[in-house]
């Protein structure tokens, strides 16, 4: 049976209580920080409303940011092959004072890096490079970027043209152990393994995923602080627009992928052409994913909430809900799992926090919302990263 999707509604939507994680101590509102093609806004965010905080112009395309503490942003452009870090400061209590700073590194590494990711220590960096079929490896100790070592991504390609044409190392995840990341590439149809032990960095193998699917964006579960290894990893395919549930195992020497399970991102199973799966989130509960839909051909894309089986890792998709534009290339949940926060690339609506009820669902009517006109007004330049940095 088909599950209706939500549309935005007018009225407020309530939602059930849902148990709330530790903040650090801080009496400042939550501080998001969203970017786009030569911008980086900062917001406080009150629950029911974004009020900005900054508006700073930067070079390139930042269309992916890591806050590291106390003040540390770092930036890709994906119209280069460089990586910016900034510091950024932030409010303190009772205060609405925000500076970002010129840049305080800027390297070059390979074309085009459209995700950062960090290891446990925040010590090394991965920088997924769409442009350059690549994956760099870099050293953010003492305020420097310094490149480490590149890992060429040499597969063969995908059966989708243009998409396929060439490799596209898409993002990086590293597992609860800290030793592996992997990355999945769009046009190889591959997930590689990169052992990091030893700073090494070796490509020790790749997981085929199915034909077509164009592995963009995983998360690895569960997320559990006291454990050190995860039982799946969940990967959103941005051709097939379908999620790939993958069974972990490791070994002395391994870390080893087995495919599980199949679903549609749609609640109906059917992806409207030309659609793209995007972003993936998991819940800091470990009970609910959530994955994005773009290019749907409706006024406005949606996000797709799925329940897990804690028993078995399994996916039930329970329903979707309309962000209020379109192209939601990226979006994250709350520290507290209490809000989910979108980006949309075209408008109306530019950005918007939705509240998520106790059984995952998000609400109808988004909390807060930030127009298009907020990030300049034009189509495609809404938010293409949008995160809580503060508090943690």
């Amino acid at each position: 049976m088909r599950i209706p999707f939500k549309p935005i509604a007018l009225g407020a939507v309530a939602s059930a209580p849902f148990p709330r994680y530790p903040y650090s101590n801080s009496s400042a509102p939550p501080t998001i920080v969203m970017s786009t093609t030569g911008q980086i806004t900062v917001a406080a965010y009150t629950g029911s409303a974004f009020t900005p905080l900054l508006n700073a112009s930067v070079p390139g395309a930042p269309t992916w940011v890591e806050f590291v503490e106390p003040n540390k942003l770092y930036a890709v452009d994906e119209w280069s092959s460089d990586i910016y870090l900034y510091h950024l400061n932030l409010p303190a209590a009772n205060s609405t004072s925000v500076s970002l700073s010129e840049p305080v590194a800027k390297a070059s590494g390979s074309l085009a890096s459209v995700h950062l990711a960090f290891n446990q220590d925040n010590t090394r960096m991965v920088s997924a490079a769409y442009g350059g079929a690549a994956v760099d490896i870099w050293d953010t100790t003492a305020d420097q970027l310094r490149l480490l070592t590149t890992i060429n991504s040499t597969g063969k390609t995908g059966p989708v043209s243009p998409s396929q044409d060439v490799a596209h190392p898409h993002q990086s995840t590293n597992d609860p152990s800290g030793r592996w990341f992997v990355v999945n590439d769009l046009g190889t149809d591959d997930i590689l393994l990169i052992d990091s032990l030893d700073d090494a960095w070796t490509l020790t193998s790749t997981t085929a995923t199915p034909a077509g699917c164009g592995p963009r964006h995983g998360t690895f579960y569960p997320h559990d602080a006291a454990a050190d290894e995860a039982t799946h990893y969940f990967v959103a395919c941005e051709l097939s627009n379908q999620v790939l549930a993958y069974t972990v195992t490791y070994t002395e020497a391994a870390l080893e992928l087995t495919l599980a399970q199949e679903i549609s991102t749609f609640v109906d199973g059917t992806a409207p052409k030309g659609a793209a799966a995007g972003g993936i989130a998991l819940s800091p509960d470990n009970a609910h994913l959530y994955v994005s839909n773009r290019l749907t051909g409706a006024p406005s894309d949606t996000i797709a909430t799925y329940a897990i089986s804690p028993a078995e890792g399994t996916l039930e998709i329970l329903d979707e809900t309309e962000t209020g534009g379109v192209l939601p290339r990226m979006f994250s949940l709350s520290p507290a799992g209490t809000e989910l926060f979108v980006g949309n690339q075209n408008g109306p609506v530019g950005a918007a926090a939705f509240k998520r009820a106790a059984d995952g669902r998000l609400a109808a009517t988004p909390a807060a919302k930030l127009p298009l006109a907020d990030f300049g007004g034009v189509q495609g330049k809404g938010p293409a990263c949008i995160k809580q940095i503060r508090p943690l």
